[in-house]
């Protein structure tokens, strides 16, 4: 009788073990819904290309937010603000190293599937949403102005391609010439 409970014991708990716990992502208290789901239709959009999920980055949100904020402030929409800086200039202003980064920009759609509609018709802010080179991104969106700011980052923890021969192997584009 002992035996049978301990033999049905260790299987309930060999079998607990093996099972994966799904840890659900919640969305941060001041993130924007439509921040949020915009993330969530890139990832789903990378899942479905066979790519993995991003992990959100409340840090890479707040850069985000903050140039949203000062292209509307500022009248301007571009990668550079006034004084020139880049968005890698305005990652390492708040100290955040990165083996890769990226960043897309959109102004006037009011809603994310209209933003993630059009980054994939244009190469450029697609070879974002598909390189398997990040690890993590965050989306700000500014309601006012409609200004969106995509970034994308692999803070290289796991550095997967330190010697890449054929950039184009990485990508689920073909590059251009």
């Amino acid at each position: 009788m002992f035996r049978s409970f301990l033999f049905i014991l260790m299987a309930v708990l060999f079998v607990g073990c093996n099972q994966v716990v799904q840890e659900e992502i919640v969305k941060p208290e001041e993130v924007s819904q439509n921040s949020w789901d915009l993330a969530e239709l890139s990832n789903e959009y990378r899942e479905r290309t066979g790519l993995p999920a991003l992990e959100w980055d409340t840090d890479l949100w707040r850069v985000a937010l903050r140039h949203n904020e000062d292209m509307r402030n500022r009248s301007f929409f571009s990668h550079f603000n006034p004084d020139g800086e880049s968005p890698f200039d305005r990652l390492r202003g708040v100290y955040i190293i990165y083996y890769f980064a990226g960043e897309n920009l959109a102004v006037g759609q009011r809603c994310p599937e209209v933003v993630l509609s059009n980054w994939l018709r244009s190469y450029e802010h697609r070879v974002n949403i598909e390189s398997y080179f990040y690890t993590h991104h965050a989306v700000a969106y500014d309601s006012i102005d409609n200004y969106w700011t995509h970034l994308f980052i692999n803070y290289g923890y796991e550095k997967p391609f330190p010697l890449i021969k054929d950039w184009s192997l990485y990508y689920r584009i073909p590059l251009v010439d």
